[in-house]
């Protein structure tokens, strides 16, 4: 028993220290707010503070570190933890009404609306910048690229695309050098002006991926704690979803594209532990917003618990503030990404309805309607109409061509086939009639 722990065992039996160790089960202690909780008397506040994290180092659970050579960081699961991640499971667990809703057909436009801000987020943090304009032509219409930050992005919107695809795959380097291979598909790395590394002097994306697989050669540690394979006892999938995203943050820093490959490892996490709409919703959005409205960022949160001058890094840190500042952001980012799709739900029930009232459409036209005000981006084609109703080609154009006589839709081509979209009028008539 270390010096620590013998005044712990003397400390205990003292009321004021078994309250601390009361308090610090609630929620975790910074070492502020130690400083102004009741100390036993005849100690120092460092001696009691020691004490208080050897108790509760006892009682920890211990995350394994990148590099297998030193401690992990390591955090108490106190009771604003398990209420936290309890709710963050309910919110968005596959049964949940929000994850079903974004899995679903109708979620289709909520879906690309949170694609799109993570993407913007992402690579912002990446060191790429686009307009919201731009994002909105190469991210959802999928327009060719006119720049390499617009080919950068194009990428990482078509990996975001198929990521379930790699629900079945273990994390591992291999994979991912695959997801950084996806993100710099036909982009010269020449041209890459912004990233957070130089890899300007780089005179191909084979000699990119190399510095890139040099970076990771030592966090397979990492990968075995993401694939439940490090002998650890099992830990809540929210909590560790969480500690995994900062942890490869930290990781991955300043390596080339690191905010964008740690979202996605992050989504991947989620959605193999049933987690949809913690996968999808504009988590890193939340943490850019909280970090600009706030002096220290979550990274700084990991030596919050630490007194002055303590030494302590990230690979034996107690991350436990920072767990509960981030279970806060992503319960916050589901409260708000519920309400908005609700708000969005209600307000299209009302559209719908006024819309339809008196108007002579045919059941197949409303739902081509409802679609392109869920979808107001979507190319829809008379042959996918005319297969998803089983009608004949001639009554699904003529259901279109009269959504356009009657100033729903908008008419165009697509080489010699006929595509239609929303009018993007008609919802400022609505509001106006």
């Amino acid at each position: 028993m270390g010096a620590a722990g013998e005044t712990a065992s003397r400390l205990w039996l003292d009321e004021r220290f078994r309250s601390l160790v009361h308090c610090s089960t609630k929620q975790a202690l910074s070492w502020d707010e130690f400083l102004r909780q009741p100390i036993p008397e005849g100690y120092t506040p460092e001696q009691v503070w020691l004490a208080l994290c050897d108790v509760r180092h006892c009682g920890a659970v211990h995350i394994p570190s990148a590099h297998g050579r030193q401690p992990g960081p390591w955090y108490t699961p106190t009771l604003r933890i398990s209420s936290m991640a309890r709710n963050i499971n309910a919110r968005s667990g596959d049964d949940s009404p929000l994850s079903r809703l974004l899995r679903s057909p109708k979620g289709a436009h909520h879906r690309s609306q949170c694609q799109r801000s993570e993407i913007l987020a992402t690579a912002a943090q990446d060191g790429f910048t686009l307009s919201p304009d731009r994002a909105y032509d190469i991210v959802i219409l999928k327009k060719k690229p006119r720049s390499v930050e617009e080919r950068v992005i194009g990428n990482i919107a078509l990996l975001m695309d198929s990521l379930e695809d790699y629900e079945e795959q273990p994390f591992s380097d291999d994979l991912a050098d695959e997801f950084h291979r996806r993100i710099t598909y036909k982009v010269d790395p020449t041209l890459l002006r912004s990233c957070q590394t130089d890899l300007s002097h780089l005179e191909d994306p084979a000699e990119q991926r190399q510095l890139f697989r040099r970076f990771r050669l030592e966090g397979n540690n990492l990968w075995a704690y993401a694939n439940n394979a490090t002998g650890e006892a099992a830990e809540d999938p929210v909590v560790k979803a969480l500690t995994l995203r900062t942890l490869l943050s930290g990781y991955f820093h300043d390596k080339p594209f690191g905010t964008t490959l740690t979202r996605f490892i992050f989504s991947l996490f989620a959605l193999k532990n049933h987690l949809t709409a913690l996968a999808i919703a504009p988590f890193t959005q939340t943490v850019v917003a909280w970090i600009d409205a706030n002096p220290r960022t979550l990274r700084h949160l990991f030596f919050e618990a630490e007194e002055p001058g303590c030494e302590t890094d990230v690979a034996n840190a107690d991350i436990t503030l920072f767990l509960e500042a981030s279970l806060e952001l992503a319960e916050a980012t589901l409260i708000q990404l519920k309400e908005e799709v609700e708000r969005e739900e209600n307000e299209l029930a009302s559209l719908s309805s006024s819309l339809f009232e008196g108007r002579q459409l045919n059941r197949r036209q409303c739902t081509i309607v409802n679609y392109a005000l869920r979808n107001p981006e979507a190319e829809m084609t008379i042959r996918y109409h005319q297969t998803n109703h089983r009608i004949a080609y001639a009554t699904a154009r003529a259901d279109y061509l009269g959504l356009v006589e009657k100033g729903y839709l908008r008419q165009s081509y697509r080489g010699n086939a006929m595509v239609f979209t929303l009018d993007p009028t008609l919802l400022e008539r609505l509001s106006t009639s």
